[in-house]
């Protein structure tokens, strides 16, 4: 059995993988993913204090 590093190499080189790749970056771009993004980086930087 592959390592999972391995395994997760893999699936990004696929069609698969490339499409999963490829809907993550659409989601990140957008007004709703953005506003998340924030949120999420804000309640990291209250954890850090």
């Amino acid at each position: 059995m592959s390592s999972p590093l391995g395994r997760l190499a893999r699936l990004a080189r696929s069609p698969q993988g490339r499409k999963l790749a490829n809907r993550a970056q659409e989601y990140a771009r957008s007004p709703e993913g953005k506003r998340k993004i924030q949120q999420t980086r804000e309640r990291m930087a209250k954890r850090k204090r």
